[in-house]
């Protein structure tokens, strides 16, 4: 063999032991570069989330649905196959079709509207709380790859991550683009004193929010804008008030607060919404049905027996949803239980409605369609009742139906 003979049957001996320790020169196949990567790397794959959406409507049902943008931060293709979405991190709860593949760049919008198909666009089978949520992201071994909590969040104002992986409102609004961090101040919506609810003499209420903001506010049910009343003394209430009211902080650029709202009822009624509980589920069952449903409390404070004829209920305050049976009447210093099980009894106390655990209201009205007392609450636990205190305020607290709070 010639010497340059020997050198090349050294490089070629060389070569195919390097082959051979890689993998058989291309019989394995381990170069992924032009497979489908399902691996997630540092940043953000959740790019753009709007919780209070009115101004533009999805292409399949034309409605202004909450949204949920995901971006491929990767330089190879990004497969969610088995990835899904939901709004609590216990599990998924909304699975991404087969086959869902965001190309290197490129952005996937998914309206979280609770219809839960796919045809033009991608939508979920949940809604997102403008007043406080959080977006979960699992990956296809359901293991949580992000979680993004929001609190309350303003009409057409999206929460979109910045350059630095945080997550900030901004007023320019990007749908399947990249993310313009436009951040303005958002002014603190104001808030009222004394709370809204029941008082038998007329009132004073003062409003309040960050010091040098403006406040502007309505009394006949219109939205309020930096047009309205400006704010300047406390608003004297002498009957039925809803009062709604904005603020605009000081500072140049802010944007207007979300509206806040506070409804005054002046009436001395003596029949009042004593308990309630919208999630029973072990704690008393219903006597006609056998069932744990949603129950009210009324309790009556007079020295005297009440005639409840002409009353009403509902869980909201526009109308009387629900009236008593005729010769309805509630003892002296007595309780009165009434479920709201949507049975709809003309005969027995059985509601046309149900109470949300989520949050919901109760309002009672008297015999001239005036509202006498009603209860706005936030999401309920189960099994825990909603009592009056003895300051006319409502707490979480073991149920007592048909006796004194505790």
């Amino acid at each position: 063999m010639l010497k340059n003979d020997r050198f090349y049957f050294y490089i070629f001996t060389i070569l195919i032991l390097v082959l051979s320790a890689c993998g058989g020169g291309g019989n394995k196949k381990n170069d992924n570069s032009d497979l489908v990567d399902n691996t997630v790397n540092e940043k953000s794959i959740i790019s753009e989330i709007v919780a209070y959406n009115s101004a533009e409507t999805d292409p399949d049902f034309g409605e202004y649905g909450d949204w949920i943008e995901l971006r491929n931060v990767n330089d190879t293709p990004l497969d969610l196959s088995g990835y899904g979405l939901s709004e609590t991190g216990k599990k998924i709860k909304w699975f991404f079709p087969q086959h869902t593949v965001i190309a290197p760049g490129e952005y996937l919008v998914v309206w979280a509207d609770d219809h839960n198909i796919t045809k033009k666009a991608m939508h979920t089978n949940f809604k997102l709380d403008a007043k406080g949520e959080k977006v979960v992201l699992f990956d296809n071994a359901g293991k949580v790859l992000e979680e993004i909590k929001f609190k309350d969040q303003r009409e057409n104002i999206s929460l979109a991550v910045n350059e630095n992986g945080e997550f900030v409102q901004t007023a320019t609004v990007t749908k399947g683009a990249k993310n313009i961090i436009n951040e303005r101040v958002v002014s603190q919506k104001p808030n009222f004193s004394p709370a809204e609810g029941v008082y038998a003499n007329p009132i004073e209420v003062t409003i309040t929010s960050n010091k040098g903001s403006e406040i502007y506010y309505t009394i006949d049910g219109s939205k309020p804008t930096i047009e309205s009343t400006k704010y300047s003394q406390p608003i004297s209430i002498n009957s039925d008030t809803t009062i709604k009211a904005i603020a605009m902080d000081s500072v140049k650029g802010a944007l207007v607060s979300k509206v806040s709202s506070a409804t005054y009822v002046i009436s001395s009624t003596s029949v009042v919404i004593n308990e309630l509980m919208a999630d029973n589920n072990q704690t008393i069952k219903d006597p006609d049905f056998n069932k744990f449903s949603d129950w009210i409390e009324l309790y009556n404070k007079s020295d005297a027996e009440i005639q409840l004829d002409g009353f009403g209920l509902s869980d909201s305050k526009k109308k009387i949803k629900w009236h008593f049976p005729p010769n309805t009447k509630i003892a002296s210093k007595g309780y009165l239980l009434v479920w709201a099980d949507d049975k709809n009894s003309t005969t027995s106390l059985h509601t046309n409605f149900k109470l949300s655990s989520k949050g919901d209201s109760v309002v009672l009205f008297d015999q001239n369609g005036k509202i006498i007392d009603f209860v706005d609450f936030d999401k309920q636990d189960t099994d825990k009742s909603l009592s009056r205190k003895e300051d006319n305020g409502f707490e979480k607290t073991e149920p007592t139906p048909g006796v004194k709070n505790k």
